[in-house]
């Protein structure tokens, strides 16, 4: 993200908006994996998880299980 980065993005819309429902999406970077990245969104407050690549299943039912 140009501007900022995405833990940082994570944790400003929790402490803005606390019931906002979050879904992170990594594929890692800089020759790192994304579980360790996708482990620290989850404890800054995003809801779900994805680890690129993902199946459109996959982000249709983190969506469908954040809105019911």
């Amino acid at each position: 993200m140009p501007e900022q980065e995405g833990l940082e993005t994570i944790k400003e819309l929790k402490h803005d908006f606390p019931a906002v429902k979050i879904i992170v999406i990594s594929g890692g970077g800089a020759g790192l994996k994304p579980e360790p990245y996708l482990k620290i969104a989850g404890q800054f407050g995003a809801n779900k998880t994805l680890t690129k690549p993902f199946k459109r299943d996959d982000i249709l039912r983190a969506v469908k299980e954040l809105l019911s």
